[in-house]
């Protein structure tokens, strides 16, 4: 379902609700990032309840989005149905619904014969669109492989990885040109080093999306040490600890910073395991 790009944001309700009073900036930030994340969900309003479901939308951790959870903003984000509601959100949906649905039903009295026209074509393209997906069914929303997992989590630029849904569609093309997983992880690695990603904090790091369709994850680098050397074995024992207690990015970037030189094969070798 389309929903429109805007809904209304009341100052004079922000600034004098208490509950709003009462949160820190931390989670008035989250507040907002749930609010926009909501408005596009279906239903509107509403977000999953897993805090796994919810770190990922917000690219964050779900200990952080739990602990966040705890505080103010769960009394404004309530469960109900299986899904956490903005009720304030949701009547701001309806009541957009509410206008959408009048104009369309004055056009449709003004206007009858482009009604009818405009249903009868709006059919044939449904016809049209099913029939494609019969051929080509589409991927399930939110069901990743783990070797897209690995690679999402390890993206280093998180504000510019917002479309999971159309990367991993890229994701799975490259996999049937026969690019293998582990050198889509090894380029990313290599691509984290480089000169172009590491300047100005990584403000030039692409969106993922872009970065398969300028084919870069076939770009190869230099591996490093072998794997059974010794400096390369620790450094797959320490990341692993920094992994269990950093998580995501913040582990890689310690990686790079650490062990510039073993990035590569480290990352290969614990996501993807040993050739």
């Amino acid at each position: 379902m389309s929903h429109p790009p805007w809904f209304p944001f009341l100052v004079d309700v922000w600034l004098g609700d208490p509950i709003v009073q009462e949160m820190s900036r931390e989670e008035k930030g989250f507040y907002i990032d749930m609010l926009a994340l909501a408005w596009k969900q279906d239903p509107r309003g509403s977000l999953p309840t897993s805090t796994r479901s919810l770190g990922r939308l917000l690219h964050e951790d779900p200990r952080r989005v739990r602990r966040i959870l705890a505080g103010c903003i769960g009394l404004v984000w309530p469960e109900e149905d299986g899904r956490r509601v903005n009720k304030r959100l949701t009547q701001e949906a309806e009541k957009q619904q509410l206008r959408s649905d009048k104009a369309r039903a004055s056009v449709m009295a003004r206007y009858p014969a482009n009604v009818e026209r405009s249903k009868n074509e709006r059919a044939t393209s449904i016809e049209t669109e099913t029939e494609r997906h019969k051929k080509t069914p589409p991927t399930p929303q939110g069901v990743y492989s783990p070797e897209f997992e690995a690679f999402w989590k390890a993206w280093p630029n998180k504000k510019r990885a917002t479309d999971i849904d159309g990367t991993f569609k890229k994701w799975n093309l490259a996999l049937k040109a026969g690019v293998a997983p582990e050198q889509i992880m090894a380029s990313l690695a290599g691509w984290m080093r480089e000169p172009e990603w590491t300047k100005d904090g990584g403000s030039y790091i692409p969106g993922p999306k872009p970065w398969f369709n300028d084919k870069k994850y076939l770009a190869k680098f230099d591996t490093g040490p072998a794997p059974d050397s010794q400096e390369h074995r620790k450094a797959v024992e320490w990341y692993r600890r920094e992994e269990e207690t950093q998580g995501g990015i913040s582990a890689v970037e310690a990686l790079k910073s650490k062990h510039p030189n073993i990035a590569t094969a480290v990352l290969k070798e614990v996501h993807f395991g040993r050739e």
